[in-house]
């Protein structure tokens, strides 16, 4: 798991509310919190950030007979496919490799990624191919979208602010004291979580 967010940038959006020090034990729960949100935002988009491009190998098994073949989960980059190869007993051996020319991206999403391959040479999918790539599971580079960095940040903030609360749900001094929100159903974090769901196709 990575870790997202910065706890110093969370400090600077607490200041107003907790004052300009944070003990040790804050930094503590801040260091707890990051490690929570972070694998929360894994766990809701299905993905990491900002770990680089990670290949990886999945044999995908199809009806055969079909143009159309559907990932397990979107691709972002193809480095080969292969049909038909036959198992040894510990892995999968031979076969065909087939060249870009013989297949193309098919039901891209709206981050870049296919999730089905459709053969162009006229041939069909077997019952067994081999796909190695990037997956959209893993990013595409090193770095962490600006948008997943401030989502981290605001459910921080939040969270912390809310175990700061009164047993009512408040925060605030007496005499000005506001509801705590709920920041996991915040429409912006939602909206943001929802664009890097990593995609499956669905079968109709």
């Amino acid at each position: 798991m990575a870790l997202y967010g910065s706890t110093s940038a969370v400090k600077a959006m607490l200041r107003a509310d907790v004052g300009s020090t944070f003990n040790a034990d804050a930094d503590t729960r801040l260091t707890a919190l990051q490690k929570a949100v972070s694998a929360y935002i894994e766990g809701e988009t299905g993905r990491t950030f900002g770990t680089g491009a990670t290949s990886e190998t999945i044999v995908v098994r199809t009806p055969g007979n079909r143009t159309i073949l559907l990932l397990p989960k979107a691709i972002r980059t193809v480095t080969s496919v292969t049909v038909a190869p036959e198992w040894d007993g510990s892995a999968w051996t031979g076969g065909q490799a087939l060249t870009s020319a013989d297949y193309v991206r098919e039901q891209v999403t709206r981050t870049g990624e296919a999730l089905a391959l459709r053969r162009e040479d006229y041939g069909w999918w077997p019952t067994v191919v081999v796909v190695t790539g990037t997956w959209a599971d893993t990013d595409a580079d090193a770095n962490v979208p600006d948008d997943i960095t401030y989502v981290a940040n605001y459910l921080m903030a939040e969270r912390f602010k809310l175990e700061q609360a009164s047993p009512a749900g408040q925060i605030g001094p007496d005499g000005s004291v506001i509801p705590v929100r709920n920041s996991l159903k915040d429409p912006l974090v939602a909206a943001r979580l929802d664009y890097w769901r990593v995609e499956t196709p669905v079968i109709v």
